[in-house]
């Protein structure tokens, strides 16, 4: 079936079964996200540059973003729009504050110094053929600038096929390309339990190919959060509400820090 289109083909895995899966996999990120400082039980404030720190060259991006950039040189709004799944919905986190789309507007603010507007249309179990049918319905109307669509870890749990999987990417891309929107894709999330339980690389690399035959920047979500773990910044041990929660505020905040860093660079770029 055409990916275009928002087909897939069947899974092996039936709709409780799957449906099953996912909500295990997001518990099990939310657990093993790294712990935050706090007192009391109370949630931790945004992370400092200095927690959330990576190599400089994880985030490097040859391709700018021009349509961003003549917005704010124009002094518009800029109007940047979430497309993903559950982790972009904020799931886990303390409050809908606390998310990774609500603080990239204030990262973004600061870096940009101009004026932004973050909208959210993310929804709860959207892999890449489904995010593919919403475009035109749910994204294109508002005239965004740029998207920042999320994807992956959905359609690896849910078993999409590898192939619809990547199509349905570069079909999604050639819709918002088409309409003169940037693009920023991000990868899947990362913890160690669900590396163990998923085989996540193939669907990595195809989202990474697509990027790259698309000129399109890519936020490497994944090796930031395997950076954080492998660094011993992961507490995998996290079995409290409030343990989860200030874990969950940790990592939305330096995906909004880092996240926001790398597009303001691209907007920066030469084209």
């Amino acid at each position: 079936m055409n990916a275009a289109a928002g087909g897939m083909r069947p899974s092996a895995r039936s709709r409780t079964g799957w449906t099953t899966a996912l909500v295990v996999v997001f518990a099990m990120v939310a657990a093993a996200l790294p712990a935050a400082a706090g007192v009391g039980g109370k949630t931790a404030p945004p992370d400092s540059a200095e927690a959330c720190a990576v190599a400089p060259e994880l985030l490097a991006s040859s391709y700018p973003l021009g349509r961003a950039a003549a917005r704010l040189a124009a002094n518009k709004t800029l109007l940047v729009v979430v497309l993903g799944s559950a982790s972009s919905l904020g799931r886990g986190v303390s409050s809908p504050a606390h998310a990774y789309p609500a603080l990239l507007e204030k990262h973004l603010s600061s870096l940009l110094r101009g004026r932004i507007s973050v909208v959210n249309r993310a929804a709860a179990g959207l892999t890449a053929p489904l995010a593919v049918g919403r475009i035109d319905a749910d994204i294109l109307p508002l005239h965004p600038d740029l998207v920042v669509w999320e994807s992956g870890t959905t359609d690896v749990v849910k078993g999409v096929d590898l192939d619809d999987f990547g199509e349905a990417m570069l079909a999604g891309l050639q819709k918002l390309y088409a309409a003169n929107i940037d693009v920023v894709l991000m990868d899947a999330q990362y913890s160690p339990q669900t590396a163990a339980m998923f085989n996540f690389d193939p669907y990595l690399d195809a989202l990474h190919r697509v990027g790259e035959a698309a000129d399109s920047v890519v936020f490497p979500r994944w090796e930031i959060m395997r950076t954080f773990a492998e660094d011993g910044r992961f507490d995998p041990a996290a079995t409290t509400p409030g343990e989860q929660y200030r874990n969950a505020d940790f990592i939305h905040g330096c995906i909004a820090r880092l996240l926001a860093g790398q597009i303001a660079e691209a907007i920066k770029a030469k084209p």
